[in-house]
């Protein structure tokens, strides 16, 4: 999700923005009619949707979830770098080939779950 240095480069991301924002708008203001300027300004940004308390509780798992596939992954290459495998049970070093394969996909689709539950929270 990001550590200190991504808010750090964010939060001066930001402060850039808003100086460029304040300089354009102090050079456009001298221009606007003054019924203009006396207009409120735009309703703020619709608040961001809570996550419902099954989205909550899946977020939280999945950290946990991600790791345990993770070390059962980096086990099953281990396992598939072993040479001896292969010539001493081939089975089983086609099972683990497959096992590592969906490992690899259920990986991909939990970490994407985990940025689009990060999003929305």
């Amino acid at each position: 999700e990001g550590g200190y240095e991504d808010w750090k480069t964010q939060r001066a991301r930001a402060a850039g923005l808003r100086s460029q924002a304040t300089r354009g708008s102090a050079a456009a203001a001298p221009t606007m009619p003054a019924a203009a300027a006396a207009k409120p300004a735009a309703a703020p940004a619709a608040k961001p949707r809570k996550l419902s308390y099954k989205d909550q509780r899946e977020l939280d798992g999945l950290p946990a979830r991600i790791e345990a596939m993770e070390v059962e992954q980096k086990e099953l290459s281990a396992l598939l770098a072993d040479a001896a495998v292969y010539v001493k049970d081939p089975a089983r070093a086609a099972q683990a080939q497959a096992r590592h394969a969906a490992l690899d996909a259920e990986l991909l689709a939990a970490l994407e779950r985990w940025e689009a539950l990060g999003s929305k929270a």
